[in-house]
C-alpha cells in the first residue's frame, strides 16, 4: 500500500475512524505543512486547501471497501471500515505531525478549522467561496495580497514533466495563467 495512503489511514483512526469531506482535507493539509517532503500537494479551492490525490485515494479505498463515502443532505463523511493500526507504521515524524496536529485544533469545529486554516495558509483561501464569511477584512486583506495580477499580457512556458497535478496548477495560479 502506498505510505500516503497509510496517512490518510492513520488520521482517520486518530478522529475515530470519521472526518467529514473538509474536515478531513484540513486536517490532512495541516499534517503535510508538518512534513519536510509532503505526501500530499494541495491547491487553493472552493473551501481552502484541497488535494486531488487525496481525494482519488480515499475514492480508491472505498472502492477497495476499506473506507466507507458516506453523504447524506447534510454531511459527508468518510467513515474507516476496517483498522489495522497504519498510525504504528507511520515514520515518527509523521506520527508526531499527527499528534500536533490535532493538538493545535482541538476543540474547533468545521468552520472554525476552515477559518484556521485561511488565519494561517491565506494563499489556499485565494479562491474561496466562504472567506468573506469568516474572515476580517485584515484577515481578507491578507488573502487579497496572495492574488498575483498581471497587467500585462506575458507568454509563459512551464515544465510539467513529473510533478503532481497540484503543483502544475499551483505554478498556473501563481503565475497568473488565465489561458492554457
Amino acid at each position: 500500500m502506498y505510505y500516503r495512503r497509510k496517512l490518510l489511514f492513520a488520521i482517520l483512526e486518530n478522529f475515530d475512524g470519521v472526518l467529514t469531506h473538509t474536515k478531513l482535507q484540513k486536517v490532512l493539509f495541516l499534517v503535510t505543512r508538518k512534513q519536510r517532503e509532503k505526501s500530499f500537494d494541495f491547491v487553493p479551492y472552493k473551501f481552502g486547501s484541497f488535494s486531488f490525490q487525496a481525494n482519488q485515494d480515499l475514492n480508491t479505498l472505498t472502492k477497495k471497501g476499506l473506507i466507507l463515502n458516506q453523504t447524506s443532505k447534510k454531511t459527508s463523511e468518510w467513515i474507516l471500515e476496517k483498522s489495522e493500526n497504519y498510525f504504528q507504521s507511520l515514520r515518527n515524524e509523521d506520527q508526531a505531525a499527527i499528534k500536533q496536529t490535532i493538538k493545535e485544533i482541538e476543540g474547533l469545529n468545521q468552520r472554525e478549522l476552515i477559518k484556521y486554516t485561511y488565519q494561517q495558509y491565506p494563499f489556499f483561501a485565494i479562491n474561496s467561496q466562504i472567506a468573506n464569511e469568516l474572515l476580517n477584512s485584515k484577515e481578507m486583506g491578507k488573502v487579497e495580497s496572495q492574488k498575483r495580477c498581471l497587467e500585462e499580457l506575458a507568454f509563459f512556458t512551464i515544465r510539467y514533466e513529473g510533478i503532481r497535478l497540484e503543483k502544475y496548477l499551483n505554478k498556473l495560479i501563481n503565475n497568473d495563467v488565465r489561458l492554457l
